[in-house]
């Protein structure tokens, strides 16, 4: 069963939620563009009261810190920032940077801490082209060194051809065929391996290629 009301005021709205095992889980929300965007979530063992087990605040464009519970949103969402906190003692999270399509080009997560997030353990940072596919993710630990390198081509390996096939019509040179991924998990510039892709011009895969060069068509 569920309830929503607005006690934090206009452009906002909270929901109670109690399951068949009487838990409750409390949200808040603030609207943005008619949307609305979760900004904590009180998770309760049975009975709604004193320090929550779990509370989740959400803050949007590093406009604040906990408690963000009714903080406006405003321009376009470009930096999300969690902050998990147990028993009201421990409290971990990630901060997520967005690019102008809503797309994640870097993740950083962090540790327990006292009171705050503590140290960082991972950042992956993701490079897109312009059709918003990825092209390189990379991943590190909290100092920074690298250990994982993933690569990827699209649209560089010929087409096969194909006949007969209703409704196909050319979509130009920009298909968005992933063509290769090449792997990196040894640090600072161990070998590559990968594998490749080639298609038909109707987007199918006709062969692929593994990185010990076995061929499958």
């Amino acid at each position: 069963a569920y309830t929503t009301s607005v006690p934090n005021g206009t452009g906002t709205s909270h929901t109670e939620v109690l399951d068949g095992k009487g838990n409750h889980i409390a949200y808040d929300f603030v609207l943005y563009n008619g949307i609305p965007y979760e900004t904590r979530r009180q998770v309760y063992q049975t009975t709604e009261s004193g320090v929550p087990d779990l509370e989740r605040a959400t803050c949007y464009n590093a406009s604040s810190s906990p408690p963000c519970t009714t903080t406006a949103i405003s321009g376009t969402i470009s930096q999300v920032d969690t902050y998990n906190t147990l028993n009201g003692s421990v409290t971990n999270g990630s901060t997520q940077i967005l690019n102008s399509s809503g797309f994640v080009t870097e993740q950083d997560d962090y540790d327990y801490g006292s009171g705050s997030r503590g140290s960082a353990l991972r950042k992956v940072a993701t490079t897109y082209n312009g059709l918003n596919l990825p092209t390189e993710i990379t991943t590190s630990d909290g100092p920074g060194h690298v250990y994982s390198d993933v690569r990827y081509q699209y649209d560089v390996n010929s087409l096969t051809s194909t006949s007969g096939l209703p409704q196909h019509v050319s979509v130009g040179s920009a298909r968005g065929n992933l063509n290769s991924i090449i792997y990196n998990t040894v640090p600072s510039g161990g070998a590559f391996f990968g594998a490749q892709y080639w298609y038909d011009d109707a987007g199918q895969v006709r062969t692929s290629q593994d990185a010990k060069l076995n061929t499958t068509t």
